[in-house]
């Protein structure tokens, strides 16, 4: 799987690093680490999306999906499991990321909050539950879409949309949307701003958690109901 990701990966990182590069050239050491931590916030970003690309919708358009099922396996774990793979991936580079800016920092006797580094973990299974779920209900240009849905999620947050909208229609908008108050209210806490820790853990697993399923759900309703004929499932 890493391999086939491969060149996406290495294409990412340096389109990353180009981004960056004044800052990582700046020949300041608080510029760089700086620059560091925006590249490994992008990571953060982009990791989900690479490792998770087609994760179900590849197999269904190609009709791989077929030969997997032919085993005596259940499609929703089949695909749960290969979507917590991925996901575990994900996570290690991340976390790969993080030791190398920690130890580029100590190397150059600069300090840095690691609890600010670590507030940037919880986007990688956000992110990579949002694109499960949509992988396994649209075949073809599953990632965009998934892409396409963040984005105006956060200019909608941006312009206060859910506020605007009012009851029940805010509610239905903040389950959707991913949880950008929770993911800085966790921030806050691992930085040492706020308290409330457990809160925005418990809404971003919820809403990880809700994707998850709705991804589940997705396999089940293509293998029973969509694209790919029962009998081909034994």
């Amino acid at each position: 799987m890493i391999r086939s990701r491969l060149k996406a990966f290495v294409l990412t990182v340096l389109a990353i690093q180009v981004t960056e590069f004044r800052g990582l050239t700046s020949g300041e050491m608080s510029a760089m680490l700086e620059s560091w931590i925006d590249t490994y916030s992008l990571l953060c970003l982009a990791f989900p999306f690479i490792f998770m690309a087609g994760v179900v919708s590849g197999d269904f358009r190609t009709g791989v999906a077929r030969l997997w099922l032919q085993k005596p396996v259940d499609p929703v774990a089949f695909y749960l499991c290969r979507f917590v793979e991925r996901l575990l991936v994900s996570l290690t580079f991340a976390l790969l990321a993080l030791a190398a800016i920690r130890l580029a920092a100590a190397v150059l006797g600069e300090s840095n909050e690691v609890g600010l580094l670590l507030a940037r973990l919880p986007y990688v299974p956000v992110l990579a539950c949002v694109t499960f779920g949509f992988s396994s209900w649209i075949s073809r240009g599953s990632t965009l879409v998934a892409i396409g849905f963040l984005s105006a999620g956060a200019v909608a947050r941006q312009v206060a949309l859910p506020d605007l909208l009012g009851r029940p229609w805010n509610w239905l908008f903040e389950a959707i949307l991913v949880p950008i108050p929770a993911l800085r209210g966790f921030r806050d806490s691992l930085v040492g701003v706020s308290d409330a820790f457990w809160i925005p853990s418990a809404q971003i697993l919820a809403y990880s958690i809700g994707w998850t399923a709705l991804g589940a759900l997705g396999v089940w309703y293509t293998v029973n109901k969509g694209r790919l004929p029962h009998a081909e499932q034994s």
